[in-house]
């Protein structure tokens, strides 16, 4: 598990963790299943953590991977600013080609799309186990 914050500026590759302040904790879990990532998403999503997830995206598209999945089970929290990484994390997969999709969108969430007509954006997928052993929820 990788834990993002504002003050995070590089997850490393080899899976080293990272210290960062209580508040403003999102939690970031990769599994890669066969030819793309599921990216289990925890805490809260906002201006503080948000800058830290796109920089992990950007890490995982640079690999050869065809599709990429956030989870988002276990997502406390998300603004406007998280919403606007969403979006910007789809139009970034959308570049590298890379199919991306949202899992198990929490009612909250879900909500503060469709109030922003964003929610029509997005590819949505039930929560599948993973080959890695990880199931959502």
């Amino acid at each position: 598990m990788t834990r993002l914050a504002r003050t995070e500026a590089y997850q490393s590759r080899d899976g080293a963790r990272f210290a960062y302040p209580e508040s403003h904790i999102l939690c970031a879990e990769t599994v890669h299943d066969r030819d793309g990532v599921v990216v289990f998403v925890r805490g809260e999503l906002d201006l503080a953590s948000g800058p830290a997830l796109g920089r992990r995206v950007l890490e995982l598209l640079s690999l050869p991977i065809s599709w990429l999945t956030l989870d988002l089970a276990e997502l406390t929290f998300v603004d406007s600013s998280g919403i606007a990484m969403l979006n910007y994390v789809r139009r970034t997969a959308e570049e590298h080609n890379v199919g991306f999709r949202l899992a198990a969108v929490p009612h909250q969430a879900q909500r503060v799309l469709e109030i922003t007509a964003m929610d029509e954006l997005f590819t949505y997928v039930d929560p599948e186990p993973t080959s890695g052993g990880r199931a959502p929820g």
